[in-house]
């Protein structure tokens, strides 16, 4: 659906969490089913010790929210539910049930909930107020799934960079520590890192070599050697 693919089109371009789950909250909220929602996220789904992300349109059904999701309600409801899309009635609960003012903070007689994940673990979900009495349409089901399949794809997707990003700043960490001279070439074979003690020890500054092809470096190592018959 063209819904769909705009959420999509917009979670390829973010590089945070809140904005993750802003664009969630607000794709939503625009289904015309859906009268109001609260979406929630980890934050901690990139390896951060952080608060919960909670978005919703009421700040009423966001503070009882955040009230039951301190009593461990919300995990409750998940881990009862699984990662399909559910429907829960207010009919018939019980005056102590703890699920009622989430109901009436949402405005809803039918609460839609589904869990968000990536590829291994629980990190948010979405709870809806369904506008019609009649049950939510096999296609608006499909459409919520997707929806927090994409999110989760996007959420992933910051975990994996953010991991990389973190080794790479400890391998060059490492690399500017030790006393060698080093260069690395990437896969088109141009030179794509030289360490400060490669310029120290060969006075090739890197700027003369960042970007070129190896044999251009390997050239003005010969030139500077005594020994240019042993530079390879």
């Amino acid at each position: 659906s063209r819904t769909l693919l705009r959420a999509w089109q917009q979670f390829i371009t973010l590089d945070d969490v809140e904005s993750i789950a802003n664009v969630l909250s607000e794709t939503i909220d625009s289904l015309d089913r859906v009268k109001y929602s609260v979406v929630w996220l980890n934050e901690n789904a990139l390896g951060q010790q952080s608060d919960l992300i909670v978005r919703s349109q009421r700040d009423e059904a966001a503070r009882v929210f955040h009230e039951l999701y301190e009593k461990g309600e919300i995990d409750k409801l998940i881990e009862q539910m699984g990662t399909e899309v559910n429907v829960l009635f207010r009919f018939g609960r019980s005056p102590k049930d703890a699920l009622l003012p989430l109901f009436a903070s949402l405005a809803g007689h039918q609460l839609i909930v589904l869990a968000i994940t990536d590829s291994a673990r629980l990190i948010g979900g979405i709870i809806a107020s369904i506008t019609s009495s009649d049950l939510f349409e096999v296609e608006y089901s499909d459409l919520l799934k997707s929806l927090t399949y994409a999110a989760g794809q996007a959420l992933e997707r910051l975990t994996l960079i953010s991991h990389t990003l973190e080794k790479s700043g400890r391998l060059e960490a490492i690399v500017r520590s030790i006393a060698e001279g080093i260069f690395f070439v990437d896969e088109t074979g141009q030179v794509a890192f030289c360490n400060p003690q490669f310029s120290e020890l060969t006075q090739i500054n890197p700027s003369e070599v960042m970007g070129q092809p190896v044999n251009h470096l390997l050239g003005l190592l010969a030139g500077r050697s005594r020994e240019s018959d042993r530079v390879h």
